[in-house]
């Protein structure tokens, strides 16, 4: 088990400045501009490796320096005032405030009011609220502009989903967090989220249409956000050597089906069956393949992955971020569901079950601030499903009690990351 370090305000600084001039060098070395909060748009965020270790030690020393220059009771104090940052950006979110103010210019306090609904009084103070944390700027009494932060959120309509999603239906089930614990059962309907809704997620989104496609657009943008995700997929397995040409990949509770299209895009050979329950995400799909000049490339259907698969003569299975939706034994139903498939597939020992998903790091194995996020992923899904996130060990031991005959064959990451792909065959 760790131990608390000896480091001082000093030494974290110093390290501090250390990394933030391997930082520069980056960037410079990159062509990349340094980071501002003006309202322009930011450089997309790199996958390389030696960024994304800057990043997390960075991450990990300012949480330090910060934590020791406010001590115990000022960081308590600050903690405990953490649902109003929340209850701020939900007022924001649903009062349009981040596409009402121009992304060009400044727009007065009682303009902005006006289009809101809301009066002059409460709108001024969660735009100063909010730009305490640099979303927004006073730039002079009563008129209101962007910063790079909330320029943001007005340009892209999946990160005010992603936003008004955590701001939403997860602030109002984390709020029974101890209400909605189960201390003998861990399921969807005995979580914290079943405890304030009375129905589990997916049965929530199945009658509320509306949040359903605010839930779809907010997955959207936090496989954006988390460009590992998609990078993982895109770049780590050899789509070209391992699938051949025309070979069917199946996305098993693809949704709309927007990684997969990403994956077309980069690999002309490949094609796709989308499978999902939700209709209306299936329509989505459509609609988007066909924008986008797929759709002889792609068919949707309406499936339950927890039934025996149907398609047969696939090239690969796709099994993206689902098993951390459910408990252990929904995980060895979908495991099992999935073998007449990989049975029946274009080469049964040779036909790849991929599953992305965040796999839970070995002590130590990355920064601190890093396995935070990770650990922020377990802990959401403890509340919202009643489920979690897995080691290897734990997808091993799931897969080979649902067929003896699964083998892991890779675990693959980016150094340093947990969103992983796992490689998986069906043996003889």
């Amino acid at each position: 088990m760790s131990t608390p370090t000896e480091e001082n305000i000093l030494t974290l600084a110093s390290t501090i400045l250390s990394k933030t001039q391997e930082l520069s060098t980056f960037f410079t070395s990159n062509s990349l501009p340094l980071l501002t909060f003006s309202s322009s748009p930011l450089p997309p965020f790199s996958t390389d490796p030696i960024y994304r270790n800057l990043q997390g030690t960075l991450r990990t020393l300012l949480s330090d320096l910060t934590l020791l220059i406010d001590g115990p009771s000022e960081t308590i104090r600050q903690l405990s005032f953490r649902p109003q940052d929340t209850a701020a950006f939900q007022l924001a979110i649903e009062c349009n405030l981040f596409t009402i103010i121009p992304l060009s210019d400044s727009l007065p306090l009682s303009e902005i009011s006006l289009k809101s609904g809301l009066d002059p009084n409460r709108t001024g103070r969660i735009l100063r609220f909010l730009a305490t944390n640099r979303f927004f700027v006073e730039t002079s009494p009563d008129y209101f502009a962007h910063t790079a932060f909330s320029a943001e959120i007005a340009r892209d309509e999946s990160s005010r989903a992603m936003l008004g999603l955590a701001c939403g239906e997860l602030f109002q089930a984390a709020a029974e967090s101890y209400n909605g614990i189960d201390t003998k059962q861990e399921d969807a309907m005995h979580c914290p989220w079943f405890k304030r809704f009375g129905v589990s997620m997916y049965e929530y989104y199945a009658i509320n249409p509306d949040k359903a496609e605010r839930f779809a657009k907010a997955m959207v943008g936090f496989a954006k956000s988390e460009s590992s995700v998609t990078n993982v997929v895109l770049e780590l397995f050899d789509w070209k050597g391992k699938i051949k040409q025309g070979g069917i990949v199946v996305d098993v509770g693809g949704g709309n089906g927007h990684v997969s299209m990403e994956l077309a895009e980069a690999f002309a050979h490949l094609r796709f069956v989308v499978q999902d329950q939700n209709e209306d995400m299936i329509e989505q799909g459509r609609e988007i393949a066909t924008t986008k000049k797929l759709g002889d490339r792609f068919s949707f259907e309406k499936a339950d992955f927890f039934e025996p698969q149907t398609v047969r003569g696939a090239s690969g299975f796709f099994l993206r971020q689902c098993t951390h939706n459910w408990g252990d034994k929904e995980v060895v139903k979908i495991f099992k569901a999935l073998v007449p498939g990989l049975e029946g597939a274009v080469d049964p020992e040779g036909t790849p079950l991929l599953i992305n998903e965040c796999v839970l790091p070995e002590l130590g194995a990355m920064p601190r601030y890093s396995e935070r996020d990770v650990r922020m992923r377990d802990f959401a899904m403890l509340i919202n499903g009643g489920s979690k996130e897995r080691t290897r060990g734990d997808f091993e031991a799931l897969l080979k009690e649902a067929d003896p005959r699964y083998e892991i064959v890779n675990v693959l990451n980016h150094e340093g990351g947990a969103m992983s792909l796992l490689e998986v065959y069906l043996m003889k």
